[in-house]
């Protein structure tokens, strides 16, 4: 018995680097004709929608009549055009109040892994490939995830990719890309002829080092890891400035079209969802711009945004200094964490940090202590500034301005 046993585990762990070695890239994703880039204008976010209206498993997944989550600026859309042409789709998900996508069908697997203080989590959801392309699929899932993974690790300083897929993607997803089933195979009601798995890519140094080893060639178009690495005219990231992890190209013009003329989405919106909602784009609109095409009701309590950012930050408490990363602000306060456990608790500081230009200086105190009991950031802790620093969203109305000046 345990001489078969350990057989057939040799069995699986020969096939398991012979898949490896033979890896080989779609030679159709080298084609000069594509360009990656992230989704920007209304004619972009349109015809990524009507890509998901066409795709059979999007649209079994109400992914096409909600897809609220897509129009955040948290999440970013990756497009993949061909001689000009949007094929492909999928967009980046931070993890936000309103949590992922595949949280409804895989709750308590997300949950353990925000408990997992080293794991922080992107989605790519609302995935979706032209059907002249369907045969070419691989090729084009290539290009998603070099995309994805460069613009996770290097720009939102994630360090975790989540996916829910059929099940026919599951090894091709583990043989190339080293991703690991982290939530058993399961059929959504409202999926009565679709399975789904979720699957996880760890891209913390360590594991990102083992993907490197998947392949021991040294030609990209058979080492995943070269792929992934090596510069490509045809990607297009973006260049943001300084702190900024988040991606605001919805104008109010385009919020009014996708939301309310084009589909039912603010009609459609939970009391939650449309509280979040409305505290993000009220702080970089204005709440009578929003007041103009949305029926919000003028006494109605919004909760002034908590900006995502990533920027270092001083810390000095009396005599002692700590150096950490601010990890959500506002004009009154931010969080921010620590790489080692100091106790501060109920302490006035002063802090130095910049954002995009703005270099900036306050004195606060800290008033709560995150011991992961907050599950989405590490340990660390939450400040009242003694003074609002209003120049903040100055700052941030510029953000969406200057990328659609970039994309014009």
């Amino acid at each position: 018995m345990n001489i078969s046993f350990w057989f057939k585990k040799m069995k699986s762990y020969i096939k398991f680097y012979l898949d490896r070695s033979l890896f080989i890239i779609p030679e159709l994703t080298f084609d000069s004709n594509f360009r990656i880039q992230l989704a920007s204008t209304k004619e972009d976010f349109d015809q990524a929608i009507g890509l998901l209206n066409e795709d059979s498993i999007a649209k079994s997944n109400h992914q096409v009549r909600h897809p609220l989550l897509m129009f955040l600026p948290q999440s970013a859309t990756i497009i993949v055009k061909y001689k000009n042409t949007i094929i492909a789709t999928a967009t980046l998900v931070q993890d936000t109040k309103l949590g992922f996508f595949c949280e409804k069908y895989y709750g308590k697997e997300i949950q353990n892994l925000r408990k997992q203080s080293r794991q922080q989590q992107v989605e790519i959801s609302y995935l979706a490939i032209d059907a002249g392309f369907k045969k070419s699929s691989l090729a084009i899932l290539h290009l998603i995830m070099k995309f994805a993974i460069n613009y996770t690790r290097k720009q939102l300083h994630l360090n975790s990719i989540l996916i829910s897929v059929p099940p026919v993607l599951e090894s091709y997803l583990f043989d190339k890309w080293n991703f690991h089933k982290v939530g058993q195979l399961i059929q959504p009601t409202s999926m009565p002829q679709s399975k789904l798995v979720l699957m996880q890519l760890n891209l913390s140094n360590h594991e990102y080092r083992n993907l490197k080893k998947l392949t021991p060639s040294k030609k990209v178009s058979e080492n995943v890891s070269l792929f992934i690495s090596k510069r490509d005219k045809r990607f297009e990231y973006p260049v943001l400035p300084l702190g900024q992890i988040i991606y605001p190209v919805m104008t109010p013009e385009m919020l009014e079209y996708f939301c309310i003329e084009k589909t039912q989405l603010y009609a459609e919106l939970n009391l939650r969802e449309r509280q979040v909602f409305l505290e993000i784009y009220i702080q970089f609109y204005g709440f009578e711009l929003m007041k103009s095409f949305l029926n919000i009701e003028s006494e109605v309590h919004i909760k002034e945004f908590r900006l995502p950012i990533q920027t270092h930050v001083s810390v000095r408490s009396g005599n002692d200094y700590f150096f950490g990363t601010i990890r959500d602000l506002s004009t009154t306060g931010c969080y921010f964490e620590l790489p080692r456990n100091f106790s501060i608790h109920d302490q006035k500081i002063f802090l130095t940090f910049k954002i995009g230009d703005l270099e900036l200086s306050v004195h606060g105190q800290t008033i709560w202590q995150n011991k992961a009991q907050n599950v989405r950031y590490r340990e660390g802790y939450g400040v009242r500034f003694d003074n609002p620093l209003l120049q903040i969203n100055e700052e941030v109305k510029t953000w969406s301005t200057r990328l659609h000046k970039l994309a014009n």
